[in-house]
């Protein structure tokens, strides 16, 4: 599986350009990062799902964050375009980045749990993705700027 970061992109102009097929989030919270754990799975990934038919980012977006989270308030940003192959098909996604303002109670969702973390893990071993989160969360690290790039 690899991972290409698109660059010089905007959130408009990557959704008019390809379908996107996935959102990721590195969210924050009392400068901690968020991760969660998948039930049955004892590894950690940054939040995020496959959008489903006809739904836009921003409301796979709320979806993550509200309905999977529990988050009742947020300021998301967008951060940039990302593409994954397996060498044949290629997927898209957009990775956001949310500071968590206030949290509601926990949702019965398909999450084992929420964890947050100084620095995310280094071992491989502990990610679900690694080849493609962890470079997801590198690459959100690197981004400082408030508006789009």
């Amino acid at each position: 599986m690899e991972l290409n970061i698109i660059s010089d992109c905007t959130e408009s102009q990557v959704n008019k350009v390809v379908k996107v097929t996935r959102i990721t989030v590195a969210a924050v919270r009392n400068e901690k990062y968020m991760f969660v754990k998948q039930r049955g799975k004892s590894t950690m990934e940054l939040p995020g799902t496959q959008l489903v038919e006809g739904e836009n980012t921003a409301k796979a977006l709320r979806r993550v964050l509200e309905g999977m989270l529990g988050v009742t308030e947020h300021a998301a940003q967008f951060v940039c375009p990302y593409s994954v192959t397996d060498g044949k098909d290629v997927q898209y996604g957009i990775l956001y980045r949310a500071e968590i303002i206030e949290m509601g109670p926990f949702p019965h969702s398909g999450l084992a749990g929420v964890y947050y973390l100084d620095t995310p893990p280094e071992d491989n071993d502990k990610w679900s993705f690694p080849e493609t989160d962890k470079l997801l969360f590198e690459d959100c690290l690197l981004y400082t700027s408030p508006s789009p790039r």
